[in-house]
């Protein structure tokens, strides 16, 4: 019998706030589409600690009799569905996504209203698989409010468990630099170093309306546009720990964006450590002035300075004049033609070798 009466003084209560009959307050909503909400100052004051306060005589002002507030910190619609919830006790979050909760969440706090945070944190860890997918919305929630005591330790354990959940969740596109910049700084991630090259690619895409999906149709202009986002990112990327083949088919086309002096330091670790493994095979040194780079590489790590289509080499492992002509008419075609995929383009000894690498960054920077 009490249910039903409860049940029934809800109702008339929601009747009221549709009618807007006997209202004395109206609260403006919102900054971008605003709302006018006619509500009753008693029945605020008595559900909501924030209103006690925001209707105390202290801070009111009021206009023909009419109470005036405005909140632009919360949109029309989380205020449309909070104030249903103050006259009713009744709210409905299971047709809402994600980060309509999450908006809902906040607001709730704000309006200090207790036990409907409670009742949405317990909402949200009942469906740990979607906050796994929504990390980085979790995280930035559980790291700005740390007295949503039941995220922020899902958020902590989960993170320290695995810290690789952030990349791996869905929306890591929508990660902060800054957050982003402190998890490589301080390499906290259990991801291969290829891996955090193809997210940064990833979440470097997202930021900018200038960047296509397909890398390998990338202008030398998106290129540019790709440098400036991901430069930050490059000294805390241990290039050492990627495969020869990776560091050829992935970032070598985005060579342009390195410091010169950094990029021939990685191609001199490739160098070396190529040959180091080749002496342990053949049990002999190379010679030391072996001045044609290309010889001292082979397999995948031969890639990092040709694609093998236009260069061909003599039995004592010399490259021949006419691989090089090639070379050349090839590489001042792809400086010219700006339409031309930094993918397709062939990719010679003469200009991608260390010395050739140099040489074409110095007679850019004289151009």
């Amino acid at each position: 019998m009490s249910s039903k009466l409860s049940n029934i003084l809800h109702e008339e209560y929601n009747d009221i706030l549709e009618s807007t009959e006997f209202y004395d307050t109206e609260i403006v909503i919102g900054k971008g589409p605003i709302k006018v909400f006619k509500v009753h100052s008693l029945i605020l004051k008595i559900r909501s600690p924030y209103f006690r306060t925001a209707l105390s005589d202290k801070w009111v002002k009021t206009e023909n009799n009419i109470i005036k507030l405005k909140n632009p910190n919360i949109s029309v619609k989380i205020f449309d569905i909070l104030i249903k919830y103050i006259y009713s006790s009744i709210v409905d979050i299971t047709e809402n996504d994600i980060k309509t909760n999450v908006e809902l969440l906040i607001a709730a706090d704000e309006l200090c209203l207790i036990d409907l945070c409670t009742f949405i944190e317990e909402y949200f860890l009942k469906n740990k698989a979607l906050l796994k997918q929504n990390f980085v919305l979790i995280q930035d929630i559980a790291t700005k409010f740390t007295h949503f005591k039941k995220l922020s330790q899902f958020y902590l354990s989960n993170f320290q468990r695995k810290p690789s959940l952030i990349f791996k969740a869905k929306d890591f596109t929508t990660i902060k630099k800054d957050i982003l910049l402190n998890l490589l700084v301080k390499n906290n991630h259990s991801l291969k170093t290829i891996k955090i090259w193809d997210k940064l690619i990833e979440w470097c895409i997202a930021q900018s309306s200038e960047l296509s999906s397909d890398v390998k149709r990338w202008k030398p202009s998106e290129v540019a546009t790709f440098g400036d986002l991901l430069r930050p990112f490059i000294p805390y990327i241990d290039f050492k720990e990627i495969a020869a083949s990776d560091f050829s088919q992935k970032i070598r086309p985005f060579k342009d964006i390195f410091d010169t002096d950094f990029y021939v330091k990685i191609l001199e670790y490739y160098s070396f450590d190529n040959k180091n493994k080749r002496r342990k095979r053949s049990g002999s040194l190379l010679s030391s002035d072996d001045s044609n780079f290309s010889s001292s590489f082979d397999g995948s790590t031969s890639l990092l300075f040709s694609d093998g289509s236009n260069s061909s080499s003599s039995s004592d492992g010399s490259s021949s004049s006419s691989s090089s002509d090639s070379s050349s008419s090839s590489s001042s075609s792809d400086d010219s033609d700006s339409e031309h995929s930094l993918f397709d383009s062939p990719f010679s000894l003469e200009n991608n070798s260390i010395a050739g690498f140099k040489r074409k960054k110095k007679k850019k920077l004289l151009l």
